[in-house]
């Protein structure tokens, strides 16, 4: 029989736990006011329902609470926060309840109470995030599918590309190596790896930190330049040393196929404009790079 009260008491312990939180003050009982526009993010998922909650406690007093609200404009879910205060610089520190989950979790990060100040809008909401998302927005390169980048330079977020002039710049893949958790916009959506864009003229796109706190706006220009021919250059095997071909071409990490009768001998990659093969026994071969074949004798 004890033990069965034991059992009973547990789980009426644990019932209680998993109720929705009676949140709530008095309005009344305070002179100052502040409001956020924040987002959720518990465990890297963003919290996507009205009956999820969000609290704000000076120690264990609430002074703000509500749900979240969806907005079809921005087709997400919001909380829309005023807090409330008699003091300036009080120490405010959240809670978030999580319906699905049923549980609720404490936000490490804190933030000052100021008089009047507002953070957060739909383009750019405050964090309320645990474990803590990135404040970080770098962008660290930009490539495009199937076609080598010749040149790549950035300057005060203006980045210039160089590709081959035969390739076609009004349907090019952009593919952008960020940093963690960044995300990139443009024309106002979420970039997708399957996103066409026409690199006539320069185009702009938003870089987004994890947290929404660092947004920038990043001009690509994309120029077709012209590329030389690969060259090939030999060394015919003398007394104790053996033979070498050498290719110098434009384009980066391109693939050169060193062959000897239709047979594949060696596979190199053009690297700091050149492919080096050496140790080469006198013979005829082939060199193919780029579409350009070329027969070398070595004697």
């Amino acid at each position: 029989m004890r033990n069965l009260i034991i059992i009973c008491s547990f789980f009426f312990i644990n019932s209680l736990i998993a109720q929705t939180p009676n949140w709530s003050l008095n309005e009344n009982e305070f002179e100052h006011t502040m409001s956020l526009v924040s987002f959720i993010n518990i465990n890297g998922t963003r919290l996507s329902s009205e009956n999820d909650k969000v609290g704000v406690f000076v120690n264990d007093e609430c002074r703000g609470v509500t749900n979240l609200i969806y907005v079809a404009s921005e087709d997400k879910y919001y909380a829309y926060l005023t807090i409330f205060s008699n003091t300036d610089g009080e120490q405010l520190n959240f809670k978030v309840y999580n319906s699905t989950e049923d549980t609720v979790t404490e936000i490490d990060n804190q933030l000052e109470f100021e008089i009047l100040a507002h953070y957060g809008n739909l383009q750019q909401a405050y964090s309320v995030a645990q474990p803590t998302l990135s404040d970080v927005a770098i962008l660290n390169t930009v490539e495009f599918e199937n076609i080598p980048v010749l040149s790549y330079t950035e300057t005060d977020n203006n980045v210039t590309i160089e590709i081959k002039n035969t390739e076609d710049i009004t349907s090019l893949t952009p593919f952008f190596d960020v940093s963690l958790g960044t995300t990139v916009f443009y024309d106002g959506n979420l970039l997708t790896p399957n996103t066409i864009i026409d690199f006539t003229n320069p185009v702009e796109f938003m870089i987004v930190s994890e947290n929404q706190s660092e947004i920038k706006t990043v001009q690509i220009q994309v120029t077709k330049i012209e590329v030389k021919e690969p060259r090939f250059f030999r060394k015919h095997e003398v007394c104790d040393f053996k033979g070498v071909i050498k290719v110098e071409y434009a384009i980066p990490a391109t693939s050169v196929l060193l062959k000897q009768n239709g047979n594949l001998l060696y596979t190199s990659s053009i690297s700091q404009g050149k492919s080096i093969f050496e140790g080469l026994d006198s013979g005829v071969y082939q060199v193919e790079v780029d579409g350009v074949i070329k027969t070398i004798v070595i004697n």
